[in-house]
């Protein structure tokens, strides 16, 4: 996983969900920030079909999947730091 490429187009995808009024944007920044500082994400609210085989394949828990265990296993804090700086939002 080349992270700095993933970084960018993360940053690209997230600028163009904001410009087009994605109401999901203030969502997706408040999980951002809980995961730059070490936190989950929040729970997903629903359990996904492949969660079980996504959770053994990753070698976590099978427990209730959060946003960053199902979306963003194994990324480190940094690169959600990184993307919040890329789009400006690292206050808050």
């Amino acid at each position: 996983m080349d992270l700095k490429l993933l970084i960018e187009e993360t940053i690209e995808r997230y600028i163009d969900m904001r410009e087009f009024g994605q109401s999901m944007y203030g969502d997706v920044i408040a999980q951002y920030r809980d995961m730059a500082k070490g936190g989950d994400g929040g729970g997903l609210g629903f359990w996904p079909d492949d969660w079980a085989e996504i959770a053994v394949n990753t070698r976590q828990p099978v427990v209730t999947p959060t946003c960053r265990s199902y979306n963003y296993p194994n990324y480190p804090d940094s690169f959600f730091q990184r993307v919040l700086k890329g789009l400006g939002e690292t206050s808050g």
